[in-house]
């Protein structure tokens, strides 16, 4: 049952994330555009692109000139609609995902990024959630974001590591131990994704990575008036979904 479960989670996600892809390249083409090293994105008409003269393209502003040194790229740029990553500035990143385990039934984790813009391929920022393990812990983590293109669609990869906090103690029996106390513990993930746009300041972003997470709680020892301190480690697999605001 497990196993469907994560299949049926990562067809979703599949199918969400393709589907959004359509939606950005199906934009109606407004015209050329050349995308510049430091994140600008001229547009307007081609009318020179040579070897050794350079490129010329022409807008409602006059004609602009670039060598090739100055640009990454040159191709079509849609409509006002069309995402284009900002060089710096504040991002907030809102995501809802699924925990999965082995032999572990699968729960939701909610998560918060705001951070700011260090390039247009570059983010970091930091997050806070809401997640279920054994019981409930907030994490609070820094995260760090590499985008390969400023472009609506990108692949990208994902960095977090911080410490999650416990929110609440188990039942007094658990597992036929007296539990006095329950305590947070590190946690950092790593993985990837996809970002494809949605409007010029919005984005779609599926990702999937590896999540480890140390929790531990104080237990009473079999010898009276003594404690132990019992650690457990989880290992989960997220796959989530997002809107990034820029």
């Amino acid at each position: 049952m497990i196993k469907q479960r994560f299949l049926f989670g990562i067809i979703i996600i599949l199918i969400i994330g393709l589907l959004s892809v359509k939606m950005a390249a199906a934009q109606k083409l407004y015209g050329d555009a050349v995308y510049l090293k430091n994140g600008s994105v001229i547009t307007g008409t081609i009318t020179q692109n040579d070897s050794i003269k350079g490129l010329k393209i022409a807008n409602e502003c006059g004609i602009w000139f670039f060598q090739h040194s100055e640009y990454d790229s040159i191709g079509f740029f849609p409509g006002s609609k069309y995402f284009i990553a900002k060089n710096k500035g504040y991002f907030n990143l809102s995501s809802i995902g699924l925990l999965f385990g082995i032999d572990a039934t699968p729960v939701a984790s909610v998560t918060m990024i705001n951070g700011i813009k260090l390039s247009s391929k570059f983010s970091s920022g930091i997050g806070i959630g809401y997640e279920y393990f054994d019981w409930s812990v907030l994490p609070v983590f820094a995260d760090a974001r590499y985008y390969f293109s400023n472009k609506g669609f990108s692949p990208l990869l994902i960095a977090q590591l911080g410490y999650s906090i416990s929110l609440e103690n188990l039942p007094s029996d658990y597992w036929y131990k007296s539990v006095n106390k329950t305590y947070g513990g590190i946690m950092w993930s790593l993985g990837g994704g996809i970002r494809a746009g949605i409007t010029q300041k919005t984005a779609f972003i599926a990702g999937i990575h590896y999540r480890f997470q140390k929790l531990s709680y104080e237990s009473d020892n079999w010898i009276p008036g003594e404690k132990s301190l019992i650690h457990s480690n989880y290992n989960r697999v997220t796959i989530s979904i997002g809107f990034l605001f820029e």
